[in-house]
């Protein structure tokens, strides 16, 4: 079960990648009222900063999964005495 977290996270970094993507390709497509256009350039703003902020953490919390798999692979591969 824990060998298979880091293909589970991996997985949902690919999720969040592409959310992220697809936002960043239709970030001029958001629907702006006249009346209330700085209002929505803000929340268009902290909806990608958001979304950049949980990827990057994804990428830290992926490689910080890998590296702790490799200590426990060491050990248990390791010859007994």
């Amino acid at each position: 079960m824990r060998l298979s977290c880091p293909f589970f996270l991996l997985v949902l970094h690919e999720a969040i990648r592409n959310h992220l993507a697809f936002r960043q390709s239709f970030y001029s497509s958001y629907v702006i009222d006249p009346e209330s256009e700085d209002a929505a350039a803000n929340q268009r703003d902290e909806d990608l900063g958001m979304l950049n902020k949980i990827h990057l953490q994804s990428v830290d919390v992926l490689l910080y999964n890998c590296r702790s798999q490799m200590n426990m692979i060491k050990v248990r591969s390791s010859p007994s005495k």
